[in-house]
């Protein structure tokens, strides 16, 4: 009997849940730990904006019911790792953990680039990455007459204008924000992506 490989995934975001969807859909010998820096499992980002149009948090689910118990994939929520030791394969999360691996993927996205600039650390600015970060901004636009959107790539930039404007079309909210669009070519979103072929995991 084969003695089971220790696979930790360092990220439960689109590529992260990607690769774990492969990975059940054939025998392996793997125990799976997954560490998810978020509250809530993999969901769908690209569709953000349908977050203030009406779509909860369990629409843009990527994750199916059940899913983690169902395959034997152990998931540390609101977890994220703190220190990798590559020589004794042990990564320590935030939470004081320390996990032995004999594989390591690491699949944690991108964190938003928010520029230089005075005032950037005030309350009511935001940045447009979580749905927690969905959920301040429309909270914070209840009270508010006007917004701006520092950004204006086909990406984030024009993604987050979108879901400004979504809330202005709210009845309790009509006519009364003022939406501002910066278009700022110097800024440039900052997006680290690590993705591991799931051919690695074979070797």
């Amino acid at each position: 009997m084969s003695v089971r490989q220790r696979l930790v995934i360092i990220g439960n975001g689109m590529v992260g849940q990607r690769l774990l969807d492969r990975l059940v859909t054939q025998p392996h010998d793997f125990e799976i730990t997954v560490l998810c820096e978020e509250p809530r499992a993999a969901y769908d980002r690209v569709q953000l904006t349908s977050f203030f149009s009406g779509k909860s948090a369990d629409d843009l689910s990527l994750v199916g019911h059940n899913f983690f118990d169902k395959h034997g994939i152990s998931i540390r929520f609101s977890d994220t790792a703190t220190a990798i030791d590559r020589t004794a394969k042990v990564v320590t999360t935030s939470t004081g953990r320390t996990i032995e691996y004999d594989k390591l993927v690491l699949a944690t996205g991108s964190s938003p680039f928010v520029p230089p600039i005075p005032g950037r650390e005030r309350q009511r600015c935001f940045v447009y990455r979580t749905i927690e970060d969905l959920e301040a901004i429309r909270a914070a636009a209840k009270n508010s007459k006007s917004g701006a959107v520092i950004g204006g790539g086909l990406g984030i930039g024009l993604i987050g204008k979108g879901a400004v404007e979504s809330i202005a079309r709210q009845p309790e909210a009509a006519g009364k924000i003022q939406i501002n669009m910066i278009l700022a070519a110097a800024l440039i979103e900052g997006a680290t992506l690590f993705a591991v072929a799931a051919g690695f995991l074979a070797k």
